[in-house]
């Protein structure tokens, strides 16, 4: 490690970095991933009790794998890289209530992707209970995605550039609208 890069990596630098709209590139791009899915897993239940499509389920398993498998780390890696050192009990709180939302929202993705696995659609899951656990998981990853920009917005507090303090804005304004 250079000298340059363990004198980046102490406490003292690493918490006040400046937060531009370069360092939100990872969390709103992961957030249109979410919403997407969200998008896809809605129209997908609107439609039941049709099952019929099973190409699409086979696209919703893919995109649920892929959630499920990475998003919570990479999410997780990134706060913590971004609000790393001694921050004090309210960042502790927040960065702890976020990981638990993550793993919620894995754990549902999880179980979606058990139900519409077609061995699951040949045991005859009903359709209510598909369209519940859907709704759920996008209800829930909607609302973690605004408590989400709500927290970087609050714990990078006035570290925000005026171009990062406008995308997150202006993501908070789309989150909250598609809720």
């Amino acid at each position: 490690m250079t000298q340059v890069q363990q004198l980046i990596d102490t406490p003292a630098v690493r918490r006040w970095h400046v937060l531009d709209e370069i360092d939100l590139v990872p969390l709103v791009s992961d957030h249109v991933r979410t919403e997407r899915l969200c998008q896809h897993l809605e129209a997908f239940a609107d439609r039941l009790p049709d099952l019929s499509d099973a190409a699409e389920r086979t696209d919703l398993c893919e995109d649920l794998q892929a959630y499920a498998s990475g998003h919570a780390s990479r999410e997780a890696l990134w706060l913590d890289d971004l609000f790393w050192g001694k921050g004090g009990a309210l960042q502790h709180s927040v960065l702890a209530h976020l990981r638990a939302r993550h793993i919620a929202c894995a754990v549902q993705a999880q179980d979606l992707l058990a139900a519409l696995r077609p061995e699951a659609m040949d045991r005859g899951l009903c359709a209510a209970t598909l369209g519940y656990m859907i709704r759920c998981f996008f209800d829930g990853c909607r609302s973690r995605l605004v408590l989400e920009e709500l927290a970087v917005f609050t714990l990078a507090g006035d570290r925000v550039t005026p171009a990062a303090r406008l995308l997150l804005e202006s993501r908070l304004q789309v989150s909250c609208g598609a809720n």
